[in-house]
């Protein structure tokens, strides 16, 4: 930006002008971004498409923040409404649910309520008789656990298929809840690529169509990706 200012010829509002020559402003937006650098990348991390909810939940409970940031009560308050929002009972029960994650890193919210007392009585109120028996075999990690907890490379999708022949309705609920996204992003980029096939100019088209050219246009894109991962080979 300085280097536009000096060699560019360009309109410069003067207010902008003097930020830019501004050492302290400069630093102050220097410390900015570090200090918010963790939140930004927790943020880009669960707008990614193959991030869901307890992936998330991961994201929020292991966040390191630099101490300056925790000693502002204006962020410190700000950032843990937000984490209490995203630490919902789903995205905990999640958590908890992931043959990984198991729920490990669980602490207390900003209202000093426990996140296990808040997944505890989630499957308690959800689960039927079946499913809690189940979720006891699952804390225990014995039966069929046993064997599924030793495989270090299932996924949690390969780890509940497995486990879902004796144990349905936990199965059943911790894959409906791996299956949910982190964020409404990757639905928003359909939207806005939809805009693209459905537009003012092509207005009349009807909806099943539309959809159909937008599966189309998803085809190639994933083709197109493919292709490219695989030019070296």
């Amino acid at each position: 930006m300085k280097k536009i200012l000096v060699d560019g010829d360009y309109k410069i509002d003067n207010s902008i002008k003097q930020l830019l020559i501004d050492e302290i402003f400069i630093k102050n937006v220097s410390d900015s971004v570090i200090l918010f650098d963790p939140i930004c990348q927790l943020i880009n991390k669960c707008q990614s498409s193959t991030t869901n909810i307890a992936d998330a939940a991961e994201l929020w409970l292991t966040l390191t923040l630099p101490d300056d940031f925790k000693n502002n009560k204006t962020f410190s308050n700000s950032l843990n409404k937000r984490k209490d929002n995203a630490l919902s009972e789903y995205s905990l029960t999640a958590n908890f649910l992931h043959p990984i994650y198991q729920g490990l890193k669980f602490s207390q919210d900003s209202n000093n309520k426990s996140h296990v007392d808040i997944v505890e009585h989630f499957l308690l109120s959800t689960l039927s008789d079946d499913g809690l028996n189940s979720l006891h075999e699952y804390r225990l990690k014995s039966g069929i656990f046993v064997i599924l907890f030793e495989k270090q490379q299932l996924t949690p999708g390969a780890f509940w298929s497995l486990a879902k022949n004796k144990h349905q309705d936990l199965s059943n609920m911790a894959e409906k809840l791996l299956n949910l996204p982190a964020s409404t992003a990757q639905l928003e980029r359909i939207f806005s690529n939809w805009s693209y096939v459905h537009n003012p100019l092509r207005n009349r088209l009807e909806g099943e169509r539309s959809k159909k050219l937008l599966g189309v246009y998803y085809a190639l894109k994933i083709e197109e990706k493919h292709m490219n991962s695989t030019k070296d080979y």
